[in-house]
């Protein structure tokens, strides 16, 4: 219970509703200049494919493991193809400003574990802090 309320003490100055957003904005800071890697690259077709023509998001052959295949077959669930498509038409073709693109879901996954927290009584930064600087947390921070 003592380090909770020093931590509270530390970032007393923060207002309830800022401190979720500035933990998921340092958890996803380093991320925003890591190159696309793995599945990345698939997922950019897909936008592309979907910023092309978005009623046909999977008409189209993904070169996928060791042959070309069609992209139905790949998994690809449909909101961060869709997203990303989204964030190529307003943004451009910017790695780092479709990194940006992608910060609102960290920031919402922040505020509703903080609201879990009130919710049952655990120590809301104490429980931000662990979870987003974790092992939980940032390997995900990237597209896929």
């Amino acid at each position: 219970m003592m380090h909770s309320t020093r931590l509270s003490t530390i970032f007393s100055w923060l207002p309830d509703w800022a401190f979720p957003v500035c933990v998921a904005l340092v958890a996803c800071a380093p991320a925003l200049w890591k190159p696309l890697t793995i599945d990345d690259a698939a997922y950019v077709q897909y936008a592309r494919q979907i910023k092309q023509c978005p009623a046909q998001p999977y008409d189209f052959t993904i070169f996928w493991g060791e042959s070309p295949r069609p992209a139905q077959e790949v998994l690809a669930p449909a909101l961060v193809p869709y997203w990303w498509a989204l964030g190529m038409w307003l943004l451009g073709e910017s790695e780092f400003l479709w990194h940006l693109w992608f910060l609102p879901f960290a920031i919402v996954a922040a505020w509703a574990l903080d609201r879990l927290c009130v919710r049952f009584s655990v120590p809301r930064r104490l429980a931000l802090l662990i979870f987003f600087w974790s092992p939980l947390f940032m390997p995900h921070v990237n597209f896929m």
